[in-house]
């Protein structure tokens, strides 16, 4: 009877492990894979943006924006400020649509995983 009960601890063990392997094989491997394109595009942003404001406008539809907030917040020291029009002599970020009746100059798009549509800032 021991035997029988060791075994069944030695399985479910096992049975633990393989399903943590899969999970780390299947999910953390793609969701790393945006943390660096994160990563970078916060990075690029930071480079280009240093001694002017930066704002993110309101109602443009940039999706969930944590992942390259916290690079860019991080990097410029500190916290994204919103506005609901563009600001003159400062770097915007915003969706295309958003932009669509406006004059404005492109500096760069990126892809947000988390939003369809491409952003421009």
């Amino acid at each position: 009877m021991l035997k029988k009960k060791s075994q069944v601890l030695y399985g479910f063990a096992f049975a633990i492990i393989l399903l943590r392997i899969m999970f780390n094989w299947l999910v953390v491997e793609h969701r790393g894979v945006r943390f660096f394109i994160a990563e970078s595009v916060g990075k690029a942003i930071v480079t280009q943006t240093k001694n002017r404001p930066l704002f993110i406008i309101t109602g443009g539809a940039v999706g969930n924006f944590d992942g390259l907030s916290y690079y860019i917040c991080t990097g410029r020291g500190e916290i994204l400020r919103k506005t609901t029009t563009l600001q003159n002599d400062s770097y915007n970020i915003t969706d295309k649509k958003h932009l669509a009746a406006k004059k404005y100059t492109t500096h760069l798009t990126f892809t947000n995983p988390y939003a369809p549509d491409s952003l421009n800032w």
